[in-house]
């Protein structure tokens, strides 16, 4: 697991989205999800199938088409102690055809804490534009397992 893959960090940051390829086998690679809306930073790990990045990607290009009140949700992983890891959730909606607004929500892997299994979770929400939807699109399409690159989907303040 990603060692930083853990928790929340505050303080003043970039707004972003960002998804990192990592471990992998011959089923699944593990993702590490990073979210910052400016004051908060979240990240965790969740696993996906090896070909999670071309459908996501696909599924992504077309989403981009619909600017009137689109909605598409990006999920890596499942929520619930269940399951081998975290979760990730990305809510897309076009609000309008040029404001594109995204909540976001993340599990961490479970653990054992007075006798019950919790996990951290964390919900966030960002705004991007659709110029920027296209990069963060072309750079996850290209993600290649094992080679440290990133997919960053850059946000734009909420207000303003």
């Amino acid at each position: 697991m990603f060692p930083e893959a853990q928790g929340i960090i505050l303080g003043t940051m970039d707004r972003y989205i960002s998804i990192t390829p990592g471990w992998s086998d011959d089923d699944v690679v593990e993702l590490a999800l990073e979210v910052s809306d400016g004051a908060s930073r979240f990240v965790n790990a969740a696993y996906v199938d090896l070909d999670w990045f071309e459908r996501q990607a696909a599924a992504l290009t077309i989403f981009g088409r619909q600017v009137h009140g689109g909605i598409y949700d990006l999920k890596a992983g499942e929520r619930g102690p269940e399951y081998a890891e975290g979760a990730f959730e990305a809510r897309f909606h076009y609000y309008k055809p040029t404001g594109l607004y995204i909540s976001t929500f993340q599990q961490s892997g479970h653990l054992d804490f007075k006798e019950r299994l919790v996990a951290a979770e964390a919900t966030l929400y960002l705004r991007t534009e659709p110029g920027l939807l296209d990069a963060f699109v072309g750079s996850l399409a290209s993600l290649r397992i094992g080679k440290g690159a990133a997919a960053t989907l850059t946000c734009i303040p909420l207000y303003g």
